[in-house]
């Protein structure tokens, strides 16, 4: 699985952040090697998401836990995030890497920020924000 390193971030309230962030709901799937998590892009912004796993993950041809698939992250693994269309097909694909995982304060739930590859602002999130 490739990597990157990178910086565990603080945790930032709200109101703290530094990059403004628009809240969503949209269904997705993220990609981390074999890992197949379901769940829920909860925000964006110019350079990256945060993504709240729902009840299941895929792992080796087997269902498990969405929340405990969290606890194979590292901060620096390459994920794959695709917004889902209304027929459950992928659809816009976000190429990030993990930047922290945890509980977010800001949405009350487990999840990960996950920065976009060049954490520049991208034409994939133009896309999304269109």
């Amino acid at each position: 699985m490739e990597t990157r390193t990178t910086q565990r971030v603080s945790n930032l309230t709200v109101c703290e952040r530094a990059i403004p962030r628009k809240a969503v709901d949209f269904e997705a799937e993220a990609q981390i090697g074999d890992l197949l998590i379901l769940g829920k892009i909860r925000d964006f912004h110019s350079q990256g998401v945060f993504f709240q796993p729902t009840d299941m993950a895929y792992v080796d041809g087997e269902f498990v836990d969405g929340q405990n698939a969290l606890e194979a992250l590292q901060p620096g693994d390459v994920v794959n995030v695709y917004i889902l269309d209304s027929q459950g097909n992928r659809g816009i694909k976000l190429e990030a890497y993990i930047r922290w995982m945890g509980q977010s304060m800001a949405h009350g739930c487990a999840g990960f920020g996950a920065c976009y590859d060049s954490c520049q602002p991208t034409e994939q999130y133009a896309q999304v924000a269109a």
